[in-house]
Formats: structure tokens, C-alpha cells, sequence
């Protein structure tokens, strides 16, 4: 399916192995049922092993970060709102896990955000989704960690979650945006409309005229030497930059 994750670490407290019982529907209380959440552990070979843990409240998560963008985002760009949709379409899932190594006595657990990219569609949104995230946290770390993670027990870590991606980004109007990767080591794909920018696959597949080619194939000429700076020009690092391209 592709798409990214953003990852939290950190420690959890121990309560959190512990069985919990399930909230109850009406037809469990009446015919005096009750069930219990536990972690759930896949071995992975001699000493190694995933654990993964009920998010509980955490998965609130996802609507905290939708809502920084909202405040962040008033005027959305037209890249900046095609990424917003693909957000609001259910694309993000919110993990808590654990791994065990032979070499670790305590799992290294962690958080996860994932951004799925739509079996191969919106792989760029998903990027950028992450990038975001990034920026999401890195703006309001301290709020979180009060309102999320310390009722619930969790101790994040500063780490790699606080990094950004080594791809910037371009606005391209209605064609979303462009991820810039420079040029890569490999035979070139001399089919590729762009060598150095990356579309979403959902874009590409909806190009139907001439002009729309036309916009993509002028993309390394016109931005390339551009780019070649690894500034990030999306709407919430470079607010005022807007390529207009697309339109």
C-alpha cells in the first residue's frame, strides 16, 4: 500500500500490559458479557518480536493535527487543498507498538502515524502529510505531550520525529504538489515527463491535454536550479511562495 509514518518514541507505563475491559455495548450488559483488550505479540524470530497495544485516546491524534492545519491553513493554495482532501478521505491510522530485539531487554516503543498512499496513488500527499506532521509537532510538542501522552502514560523521546524530510516541496495548483528528488543515481526514465519532480500517480493518470504536459515537462527547466536548494516552498514553510502553475 506504500504512504509514510511518522514516529513518536518513547516509554509506556507498565499498566499498559495489563488486560482492560472493553467497553461494553447495550446487548453485552444484558446478556452479561465482558471482554478484555490485551497487547497483542507476533514473533518475528529467536528473541525478536512486535507488540502492538491498544491506542486508546490517542488516536485523537489524527483530529489534532487536521485541526492545526485548519488554524495554520485559513487560505488554503490549491496543492495545500488537494493534500487537505486526501487527509479528510480516512487515510490516517494511529499505532502504538513496541519492538523486542535479543539485544534489547525493554521493547522500544513508539508511536505511529501512518499516511496511506492509496495503493500507489497519492504517495507524494503522503509525504507531504508527513512533512506536516513534523511541523505539527515540532509547533506544539509540549501541548501534546500535556494533553495526550502524560494522562495516558506515555513519555515521548526527542528524536528523528523532529526532523523533517530530505524532499522539498512545490505547489503546482491543481496538480498538487511536486516532490523535488534531484536527480537520482540510475539510468534516467527518459519516458518520465520530469527527471527531477515527483507527482502523485493519481495526477499523472488524470493529464489529458497538451497543456498539462506541457506543465510538467517545463518543471526542470523552470524550477530545477530552483530547488536545487532543498527549500521547502509548501504553504507552511514558505507561505509566501506560490508557483501558479496549473491554474
Amino acid at each position: 500500500m506504500g504512504g509514510t509514518a511518522f514516529l513518536i518514541p518513547g516509554k509506556l507505563a507498565e499498566h499498559h500490559w495489563q488486560p482492560a475491559p472493553e467497553k461494553r455495548s447495550f446487548l453485552d450488559r444484558v446478556m452479561g458479557k465482558r471482554g478484555f483488550t490485551k497487547p497483542r505479540v507476533t514473533e518475528l524470530g529467536p528473541g525478536a518480536r512486535l507488540i502492538e497495544l491498544p491506542p486508546g485516546p490517542l488516536v485523537e491524534l489524527a483530529a489534532d493535527f487536521r485541526d492545526f492545519l485548519s488554524r495554520r491553513l485559513v487560505e488554503p493554495w490549491e496543492a495545500s487543498q488537494l493534500v487537505l482532501d486526501y487527509l479528510d478521505d480516512g487515510v490516517v491510522t494511529v499505532f502504538l507498538r513496541g519492538e523486542q530485539s535479543p539485544e534489547r531487554t525493554e521493547p522500544h516503543y513508539y508511536l505511529q502515524v501512518t499516511f496511506s498512499g492509496c495503493a500507489g496513488m497519492a504517495e507524494v500527499s503522503a509525504e507531504v502529510a508527513w512533512h506536516w506532521a513534523a511541523l505539527w509537532y515540532q509547533d506544539g510538542y509540549e501541548r501534546v505531550a500535556d494533553r495526550f501522552f502524560e494522562p495516558f502514560g506515555f513519555v515521548p523521546s526527542y528524536s528523528e520525529a523532529h526532523e523533517l524530510p530530505a524532499n522539498p516541496f512545490l505547489p503546482l495548483g491543481k496538480l498538487g504538489y511536486g516532490m523535488y528528488v534531484g536527480k537520482l543515481p540510475g539510468t534516467p526514465d527518459e519516458e518520465a515527463p520530469s527527471q527531477l519532480f515527483e507527482l502523485d500517480a493519481w495526477v499523472m493518470e488524470s493529464l489529458d491535454d497538451t497543456e498539462d504536459l506541457s506543465i510538467i515537462g517545463q518543471l526542470d527547466t523552470k524550477f530545477g536550479s530552483l530547488m536545487a536548494d532543498a527549500q521547502c516552498r509548501c504553504q507552511l514553510c514558505m507561505p509566501e511562495f506560490e508557483a501558479n502553475l496549473g491554474r
